[in-house]
């Protein structure tokens, strides 16, 4: 098989090689440009809620609130700092698989063969391929015995294609340009696509839901919002990744492909836990002030129960079909930091009188840690209830 513009059955000279890839370039997709570390960093303090918040800080710094600036801006660079590695360790990784998936190919040069990497082959290289080898580039064939090629990429046929050469017009192996088209749009805007039929199933979609936590409101929200975002951040990228799969996962049938991603299976567990959240905190702030408590002693016990029932539906999320008791000792190291810096955080921002005025948290006793631990286990019992329900997940 040869690409095109053969000149010699025994293959190109070496420095004819040479010479056509410099002047062609690399035989390979254009790809998006790597970021280093500086990029990364301006990308993320681009982002439009960092900017805000920000803002916001450098407004309190103008009005002479110092501590609520320090706060607010302190809050903001640990959140940048965790989203800044994580996309760093994503970068990382889209250059360890383009080495891995970059192909090695057989080729002929001045009569010998030798092997090289798939982007080096250039135009009128004679190719030999054996099973198992990917095509390089759009290529002639010459002769072959039982030849057939995989074209799923391209055309979507699981069914391997017989080729023959055929005298005086010989077969071409398709490009593989086509089929990588879509793959590289969607590098463009830096997404990794390790399958194109992806591409295909993402076109179809008509609707897309995205969930982002963060809101921006007045008085001291923005630090509570950024406090309660040091959980589910991490959490949602670091804790969630770092969880081994369910024993039971390779039994499990497949999705069917007509069969919607955001479903009742999906959709009702998360529902059920936000209203599970949304009213153990409305009962919670009630008693409090039925209690005839202050409204700084009911703001931080419903602090106190949002961190709690965070922190549970955290670790009762582990699994959707799995108890929270079979997997409390699955071992998962940043599960267990991220709990503890979120525990010893709240008793920091309860406790120092600083952070206490911060916050205007009043001082709580240990009958509201009562309280805040039963809206917390409520919380739990609600989200381990949803996994019993028939379609909604499978109890053990």
């Amino acid at each position: 098989m040869v690409t095109p513009m053969v000149e010699s059955p025994a293959g190109l000279p070496a420095d004819e090689a040479a010479a056509r890839l410099a002047r062609d370039g690399f035989n390979e997709l254009p790809s998006a440009k790597p970021r280093n570390l500086l990029a990364i960093a301006a990308d993320v303090a681009r982002e439009p809620m960092f900017l805000l918040l920000i803002a916001c800080g450098a407004i309190y710094l103008l009005l002479g609130d110092r501590g609520e600036a320090a706060m607010l801006l302190g809050f903001v660079l640990v959140i940048i700092s965790i989203i800044f590695v994580q996309e760093h360790k994503t970068e990382r990784a889209l250059a360890a698989l383009r080495d891995l998936s970059s192909p090695r190919t057989l080729v002929v040069r001045d009569g010998e063969q030798r092997r090289i990497p798939g982007r080096e082959v250039v135009r009128g290289d004679l190719l030999i391929l054996s099973e198992g080898d990917r095509v390089p580039a759009d290529a002639t064939l010459l002769s072959g015995t039982s030849l057939a090629t995989d074209e799923s990429l391209l055309t979507g046929e699981s069914v391997p294609v017989t080729k023959l050469p055929a005298p005086g017009l010989p077969e071409r192996l398709g490009s593989p340009g086509g089929g990588g088209l879509g793959a590289w749009r969607m590098a463009q805007s830096r997404v990794l696509t390790r399958r194109i039929p992806a591409l295909e199933m993402l076109g179809s979609a008509t609707v897309l839901c995205v969930d982002k936590t963060g809101t921006l409101t007045q008085n001291r929200m923005p630090v509570h919002i950024l406090f309660l975002q040091l959980i589910i951040d991490p959490a949602c990228s670091i804790v969630f990744e770092a969880e081994p799969e369910d024993a039971d996962t390779m039994r499990k049938p497949p999705r069917l492909p007509g069969t919607s991603l955001f479903n009742r299976g999906t959709v009702v567990p998360g529902i059920l836990q936000g209203l599970a959240v949304f009213v153990a905190l409305l009962a919670v702030y009630g008693i409090e002030l039925h209690r005839s408590q202050s409204i700084e002693e009911a703001r931080a016990l419903a602090f106190t129960a949002m961190v709690l029932a965070s922190v549970g539906l955290i670790l009762t999320s582990r699994s959707t079909s799995l108890s929270l008791l079979a997997t409390i000792g699955r071992r998962n190291a940043a599960l267990w930091w991220i709990v503890s810096g979120a525990l010893a955080f709240l008793a920091l921002v309860l406790y120092v009188p600083t952070l206490q005025e911060l916050f205007k948290f009043g001082r709580l006793h240990s009958m509201d840690f009562v309280i805040a631990a039963a809206a917390g286990i409520g919380c739990i019992a609600a989200s381990e209830f949803a996994k019993r329900i028939p379609k909604f997940g499978k109890a053990t």
